[in-house]
């Protein structure tokens, strides 16, 4: 892993881990997003084109490694022309490191580190272990005065992130900037999102007339996705409005007749103010199980970073949608019900956002752990506010907001870098209409 990310490594060897099958049993090498639609071959590969060899055992997962493992990283050094500075090698053992499986490691060493022109012969030399009690840091067991208990130290380390986030909240300009610097990508990484490059695959069913307004079926698919996005697409006849509305619901699970579609009430108080409308009518699929058991978000999305990618990529889809506009179309996101939060985690997608808030009416971690909420790593984001502050300057309407959501950084930020009017904080849950107002504004 620290080879996959730090390149001041000269050479690496991982020892029994590398496998197409297993990937690691302990909590320790299974963080949250480790996996996603990777495993850790593409791990140890992404360390090429420095020097890199796998020590593999008979008896253990890496039992394929001269068959599997190696050849396949090994075709990734053969495209940097780098072939030589990779080696692999199997030993008829369990799980082990053994002398054996440690004197393959010293003489790889040997060969890129020393330099040495016969490191065949670096053998490990005789010795005696100490004592367990001997190698121990505190041999009576006691740690010194002032050590923090384990949950001193989880809550230390939680300060320190809040306190980071915090010291990056802009109040100024110049400050917006440097936010969006450092939180865009974690943004990104955060949610597992995809390349926002990867534009996404759009089909727009034929139009229909339905009184005075036209409506066709749409899907959208990511490049590689296994599933689509089933939408609606509305535009009223006379209009030639540049803006569309991106309009979800939370777990959409039924499709509109094709042959005879109704627009929502927010969707028809839209289409009165000559706006068009993308209605999203079905998510991707998502089989959750138990989210926080077996390491399910090492491997998986959880629904709420399935979800924000699902409106990220209705957003990239929606300025493209219609083929017979010239131009780019400006996107308003609007979240509804339990869809709000959703909307406002995918907030630096759109170009102004609508959130109901309310099911995401606190921060405590009591609320962050429920299934239509849970994202590990949020609160280093600094949560659902800190993802719309990368929306900033743009417009943003958050309403059904408690007392208890935060919007004090918010308010703080869009009142140093925003025109007047473009953040608007309302704890009562607005009628359509008046939703339907303040996005025909912009």
């Amino acid at each position: 892993m620290l080879g996959a990310v730090d390149d001041r490594l000269a050479a690496q060897a991982p020892v029994v881990m590398v496998s197409h099958t297993m990937q690691g049993g302990c909590l320790c090498e299974n963080a949250p997003g480790l996996r996603v639609q990777l495993s850790n071959m593409e791990l140890a590969a992404a360390a090429a084109p420095r020097p890199q060899i796998l020590v593999a055992a008979a008896g253990d997962w890496t039992k394929d490694t001269l068959t599997v493992e190696g050849p396949a990283i090994a075709n990734i050094y053969r495209l940097l022309d780098a072939l030589d500075r990779f080696h692999f090698v199997r030993f008829d053992f369990g799980h082990n490191y053994n002398q054996t499986s440690r004197e393959a490691v010293y003489q790889w060493f040997g060969q890129w580190l020393l330099k040495d022109p016969n490191p065949a012969v670096l053998r490990e030399a005789p010795y005696q272990k100490e004592s367990d009690e001997a190698l121990r840091v505190f041999p009576d067991h006691h740690l010194p005065a002032g050590a923090l208990t384990q949950r001193q130290l989880i809550d230390s380390l939680k300060d320190l992130h809040r306190k980071e986030w915090q010291a990056l909240v802009p109040h100024s300009r110049s400050g917006l900037k440097k936010y969006q610097q450092v939180m865009r990508p974690a943004w990104e990484h955060t949610l597992e999102l995809e390349s926002p490059q990867d534009q996404p695959l759009v089909r727009l069913g034929d139009w229909k007339v339905a009184g005075n307004r036209k409506t066709a079926a749409l899907k959208i698919q990511r490049v590689g996705g296994d599933t689509g996005i089933e939408a609606t697409y509305w535009k009223p006849l006379q209009s030639h409005s540049q803006t569309v509305v991106v309009l979800c619901r939370a777990d959409q699970d039924t499709t509109p007749s094709a042959e005879n579609p109704v627009p929502g009430a927010l969707c028809q108080e839209l289409l009165q103010r000559g706006l068009a409308v993308l209605a999203i009518d079905r998510f991707t699929s998502g089989d959750w199980h138990d989210q926080f058991a077996d390491f399910y978000s090492t491997y998986n999305r959880t629904k709420l970073q399935q979800r924000v990618q699902d409106l990220v990529t209705a957003c990239q889809a929606a300025k493209v949608a219609d083929p017979r506009e010239s131009r780019r179309l400006k996107v308003i996101l609007c979240g509804i019900g339990q869809a709000g939060p959703w909307a406002l985690m995918a907030a630096p997608a759109a170009d102004a956002v609508v959130a109901d808030v309310e099911a995401a009416k606190t921060m405590d971690e009591a609320t962050l752990l429920g299934p239509d909420l849970f994202c590990p790593g949020i609160l280093s984001l600094g949560g659902f506010e800190g993802a719309a502050l990368l929306a900033a300057p743009h417009p943003l309407l958050l309403h059904h907001a408690a007392t208890n959501f935060p919007t004090k950084n918010l308010a703080a930020t869009y009142g140093a870098v925003a025109p007047r009017g473009n953040l608007r904080l309302d704890s009562a849950l607005l009628p359509d209409a008046e939703i339907a107002n303040w996005i025909a504004r912009f």
